[in-house]
């Protein structure tokens, strides 16, 4: 069986075909100028290092960046669809009231 072709690991949400059996998150990180950046992918801490050594536009003249919301999801369409629905809020106020739910959610589970 011939290896995958290596996918370019672009920096605007980039979800690789070659690892479509892992969980794959969803995530809003809050940059330094207070903006938030949305994206998804299957291997968060290879995508979360890649945002702070500089190789993703959006956030590269942003940092520091901070981890602030994640979900996990079974596929990478799951966690693509939600990326699309949290940006389609188009509202500040919006992602930071999921944002606040999210750390109420997880405080109420321990």
């Amino acid at each position: 069986m011939p290896a995958e072709a290596e996918h370019p690991r672009s920096c605007d949400n980039w979800i690789g075909t070659s690892t479509q059996s892992k969980m794959a998150t969803t995530y809003i990180l809050k940059c330094i100028d207070n903006r938030y950046y949305i994206g998804s992918c299957v291997d968060f801490a290879k995508r979360f290092f890649d945002h702070h050594a500089g190789k993703c536009k959006f956030t590269r003249s942003r940092l520091p960046v901070e981890l602030i919301y994640s979900e996990d999801y079974l596929t990478v369409s799951q966690a693509r669809q939600r990326e699309y629905q949290i940006k389609s809020y188009k509202s500040r106020m919006a992602i930071e009231k999921l944002i606040k739910l999210g750390f109420a959610a997880r405080s109420a589970n321990g």
